[in-house]
């Protein structure tokens, strides 16, 4: 009566769980091209170079305020970047993006 019926139980294997493992991570990978080809879709659209774009965020992004993340969108990113051109084009001194 106090036997453990482990003939019952279904105890996956190694193998069965690293399957999974990987197919998460290619499912994610998969996940994370379809934003990033959103993304580069929606800048092209907005006439935003997005090398110029992913390079400017890189540098920014750490130093930048949380509650402001959306000054990185694509409308926002362009009308800040064209005001710091024709502050520099007017000889005035340049300031961040921020």
């Amino acid at each position: 009566m106090g036997e453990l019926l482990l003939d019952s139980v279904w105890v996956p294997d190694a193998h069965f769980v690293e399957q999974v493992r990987c197919h998460r991570a290619e499912a994610l990978r998969r996940h994370l091209l379809l934003a990033m080809c959103a993304l580069a879709g929606t800048w092209r659209l907005n006439g935003i170079e997005l090398e110029a774009w992913f390079s400017d965020v890189i540098e920014r992004v750490g130093d930048h305020p949380i509650n402001r993340n959306d000054d990185f969108l694509p409308w926002q990113w362009q009308a800040a970047r064209r005001e710091v051109h024709l502050e520099e084009a007017a000889g005035a001194p340049a300031r961040s993006c921020e």
